[in-house]
């Protein structure tokens, strides 16, 4: 076809173009099927979410059959140190199979170890995860209620938990850079009612598609008791409910929002009563976990209008008339908000959405979208006409102004050219987050809908995609979830395949210290995230992901700490102390701790960082005083007997007790053993006699070998922990001479003799015995070793005029000394202040020492208990000679240590195969509990005496503060 263009020159079309051209594009790719089967699936219910991702970090989804679950989490590999999806546990079966119901819908609680799993018929299945991520337990059946098609759940909400279960709410929201660093502005939530009487557990609410609202709660006995109520009468199939959202309001009531069929959104207030507990005396009073509750529910409509064209009359939905738009995908409902833009609090707010998609491939119909619309509640107070309070007057009767009356306001809303498959609000409801078909994920201000997170800048941000992280790639997806940083997501798509998606770093270098401004700001955008995290107990797992890309770096990892700690003011400085159960129960030092020790740890059969290696040997100690205190302190009743069994009566918890005491006795060996044995003696010999120069140089020799012992013992902290277990250790071995010793029961009958304990508990506390009885050093000497160390670095403190956090009065974390401390406990050089300290240890401590034990012992001791691949550390001595070298090899490269029992456990191992190691190997059928932060092991222990199960249960935790995956058959790795 020619085209006349000026000068008369004669241009064709096909030559343009291509032959077969036209003129015209040719149709793009329709949408895949699959997607409008998601579409319809959100049109035609609220609750359609087949994938959620917990507070605790485990990710539930649905089976391709719709009747089972799959649960995953991120975990760190054994192997090399790597973060991924673990492989999926599957429980085959939820929803009942003879009623031909699917699960649809997947709802955490707000405590993350909650999921309901609720069927296509409204039938709900709770399940419970407060021991691992990937095991749960059945708490209540969905095979509970009649099959009733007006029962499908379309709206489901958690009540929020009681603000007394809530430690520090809050979100460090802005990072600013100052001259010298960043500060951070930290903003305040409330967390609105009504909450449920038991601080630590939560009320599901449900609405149906036959507008009931129905609660279902957990009573004391573990029972979950439903109540229902009627929202409005259904007289016919408009009535129908299709989508429902509810939120918190203020004066501790909910909000509710519902669609119905003939294109109604209405708006209804809850509130719920749980009545009164019995009354008690003032002398026994109830724990709220043991009352009863009976709750009744009090439901008022406050106002409605149309969804579809509630505000058409000025044509601001170009879109109204498509067919396709007549349907709700999304129906959400938040919170209102006390500091909205401007400081002005922001009203509740209602968010719809409808999506629209191509039904033909024909180029003139390729216009995908979707049309976001935003509704805010809003209360005001109607003007009364004059007249009428005229008329009140010559009545002489008062009149009364009629009270706010709620109304539904439309606000200005966005179109999208991509089909929107999850929304998803966080930052306590101030933004909302947008998930689309193609795998792409927008952050929106609420107030407004303008996308936020777009304008990168180092001086000012608030998520780290400001400051160069992005998804690496979009693939077409389902459905997906944000992880609870918000720095992640997971993603089904189109195969039915999940993927994990985090956040990566794609500029290039960041530099490797803080004056580059680039490895500053990244510094800053992890510790916002992670001090958010850690303020709202939240697990923060992908972001450990995400920094473990930088670990190269060598300052990366204490940097974090550091300012991880600076920001939430963590005190480490325990110089002071006398006594330790402050330091034990304080959760700032385990939570550095864990974050130091994941951020080096390579594999375990490869050394770990500097810094990791003293995070891991403080965890480990932590735990195993916590573990000895346990046990000393168990009172566990016997049923039907009017007595209560001592742990340190039960021979079981004795045997048990062994592992660590026999670990503890070998750290202390070795961290001697590290300094009586240095690689170069000439670097200690001038710190000795005290020559200029000489600190810089010790520790640069003692991050080149890896040799932490001396800021494991200059460090207050580990040095309380030290203390902490020979104390614990010496009450062991006094209770176990003294069993020893025991007479014979002058209860006996006469002629008759009986021992004072049984000849297991006999045998348990010798075991106990032969081992601090044959220690090369003795906890004795040990201890006092420790004290003189603590009154040195007391002494060099003074010195240098640095006052205590009680003598600064100070914030927490803020004193010159809590710096110095940090810096010791985080793996920092060694600071000049310790200078006096580090010279009296080496001239006048450790020669004491060595004249009261054998330092040949030292030399040729192996040391592999520990579990550290380089713990035979007077390296080098002798390495391949030894039986006891050869046999520490088999520990680290065959072996793993259980962290709870202490001994070497390998699955398939047989005991009289373990015996010449001194290790318990796993009986067939016995699993692993493997920690997804750390990748500690423990084997999953049942069916033993009450005090061992009680000591298991409190195992909820791994040492780190990481969750547990329980490891299927004979799998090492999740």
């Amino acid at each position: 076809m020619p085209l006349m263009m000026d000068d008369d020159m004669e241009v064709d079309i096909d030559d343009l173009f291509g032959d077969g051209a036209g003129g015209l594009l040719p149709p793009s790719r329709p949408p895949p099927k699959e997607l409008f089967q998601r579409v319809d699936e959100l049109r035609g219910s609220g609750c359609c979410q087949s994938i959620a991702w917990s507070r605790w970090g485990s990710i539930a989804s649905i089976t391709s059959n719709g009747l089972g679950l799959e649960f995953r989490n991120l975990r760190i590999h054994p192997k090399d140190g790597s973060w991924d999806l673990s492989d999926p546990t599957i429980i085959p079966q939820i929803a009942p199979i003879a009623d031909g119901g699917q699960l649809k819908h997947l709802c955490w609680s707000p405590n993350g170890a909650d999921l309901a799993a609720i069927d296509s018929a409204g039938r709900i299945a709770i399940l419970n995860l407060a021991q691992s991520l990937n095991k749960p337990t059945f708490t209540r059946n969905s095979n509970v209620g009649p099959i009733e098609d007006l029962r499908a759940v379309v709206g489901a909400y958690w009540l929020n938990l009681s603000p007394s279960n809530v430690r520090q709410p809050g979100i460090q929201s802005v990072a600013v850079k100052t001259s010298t660093d960043y500060r951070y502005e930290i903003s305040q939530a409330i967390a609105f009612g009504p909450c449920f009487p038991n601080a630590h557990k939560s009320a599901l609410i449900t609405v149906s598609t036959g507008g009931s609202l129905s609660l279902l709660w957990p009573q004391a006995d573990g029972k979950w008791h439903e109540l229902s109520s009627d929202i409005e009468s259904i007289s016919s199939s408009d009535d129908l409910i299709t989508h429902a959202s509810i939120c918190a309001d203020k004066n501790n009531t909910l909000l509710l929002a519902f669609a119905t069929t003939a294109k109604k959104l209405s708006i209804a207030r809850i509130a719920i009563k749980w009545g009164s507990p019995t009354a008690n005396p003032p002398d026994r009073p109830v724990n709220p976990a043991l009352n009863t509750v009976t709750p009744t529910i009090i439901i008022r409509l406050l106002s409605d209008t149309n969804w579809m064209d509630g505000s058409a009359t000025d044509a601001s939905d170009p879109f109204h008339l498509s067919p396709s738009m007549a349907a709700l995908s999304h129906l959400s409902i938040l919170s209102p908000s006390p500091d909205g833009p401007g400081g002005r609090p922001t009203s509740p707010t209602v968010i719809t959405i409808r999506s629209h998609l191509p039904n033909s491939m024909s180029q003139y119909n390729q216009d995908t979208h979707s049309l976001i619309n935003r509704w805010e509640l809003s209360e005001a107070s109607p003007s009364v006409h004059p007249a009428f309070e005229q008329l009140s007057a010559r009545r002489n009767s008062v009149g009364s102004k009629p009270g706010p009356s709620p109304s539904l306001k439309k606000q200005e809303g966005f179109t999208s050219n991509k089909v929107v498959i999850w929304i998803e609000a966080i930052y306590f409801e101030r933004i909302i987050c947008f998930g689309y078909s193609d795998g792409s994920v927008e952050y929106r201000d609420r107030t407004s809908l303008a996308e936020l997170f777009t304008l990168g800048g180092l001086d000012k941000f608030s998520h780290i995609s400001q400051i160069g992280f992005t998804y690496n790639g979009y693939e077409p997806s389902l459905v997906g979830a944000l992880s609870p940083t918000h720095l992640s997501v997971v993603q089904k798509g189109c195969d039915g395949k999940i993927k994990w998606n985090p956040l990566v770093y794609n500029m290039g270098e960041i530099g490797t210290s803080l004056e580059d401004t680039q490895y500053a700001a990244v510094i800053a955008g992890f510790s916002m995230a992670c001090s958010t995290a850690i303020m709202n107990s939240s697990n923060h797992d992908d972001l450990m992901a995400a920094a473990s890309k930088f670990k190269h770096l060598s300052s990366f990892a204490f940097d974090l700490v550091s300012e991880v700690s600076k920001t939430l003011k963590f005190n480490v400085d325990y110089s002071e102390e006398s006594h330790h159960d402050s330091l034990i129960r304080n959760p700032s030092i385990q939570i550095s701790l864990s974050i130091q020790n994941a951020l080096g740890y390579n594999g375990d059969a490869h050394k770990r960082t500097f810094e990791s290696k003293i995070a891991w040997i403080s965890l480990q100690l932590r735990n195993c005083v916590v573990l000895i205190t346990m046990a000393m302190n168990i009172r566990v009743p016997i049923p039907d007997q009017q007595k209560k069994v001592l742990g340190l009566e039960d021979s079981e918890v004795i045997r048990l007790l062994a592992g660590s005491v026999r670990w503890c006795l070998d750290l202390m060996s070795w961290l001697i053993d590290c300094l009586l044995h240095p690689e170069d003696p000439e670097v200690f010999e001038s710190v000795t006699k005290g020559e200029d120069g000489s600190i810089p140089l010790l520790s640069a020799h003692l991050l080149a070998t890896n040799n932490i012992a001396l800021h494991v013992l200059l460090s207050s902290a580990t040095r309380g922990f030290l203390t902490g277990i020979c104390r614990r250790l010496a009450h062991l071995d006094y209770t176990a001479r003294k069993a020893m010793s025991a007479a014979q029961s002058v209860s006996a009958p006469p002629g008759q003799s009986a021992p004072l304990i049984s000849n297991s508990l006999r045998s348990s506390y010798t075991a106990i015995a032969t081992l601090t009885a044959s220690s090369i050093v003795p906890i004795s000497r040990f201890e006092a070793f420790v004290a003189r160390i603590a009154d040195v670095v007391k002494e060099a403190y003074t010195a240098a005029k640095f006052p205590s956090q009680q003598q600064a009065q100070g914030a927490p974390g803020d004193s010159k000394r809590n710096n110095v401390e940090q810096g010791i406990l985080f793996g920092a050089p060694l600071p000049e202040v310790m200078a006096p300290a580090i010279s009296r240890i080496f001239s006048e401590e450790l020669p004491k020492l060595r004249a009261e034990i054998d330092p040949s012992r030292l030399f040729f001791h192996d040391f592999g208990i520990l579990g550290l691949p380089e713990s035979n550390a007077s390296a080098g001595k002798g390495a391949a000679e030894g039986s006891a070298t050869t046999s520490s090899a088999q520990y680290r490269v065959n072996h793993t240590i259980d962290i709870f029992s202490r001994v070497p456990i390998q699955l398939g191992m047989e005991p009289e195969e373990a015996q010449g190691i001194d290790a318990r190997g796993s009986r067939p059928g016995r699993r692993w509990r493997r920690c997804v932060r750390c990748a500690a092991a423990m084997e999953d222990i049942h069916s033993l005496t009450p005090p061992v199960q009680f000591l298991i249960m409190q195992q909820r935790r791994c040492y780190c503060g990481g969750n547990w995956d329980i490891l299927a058959g004979a799998r090492v790795v999740a």
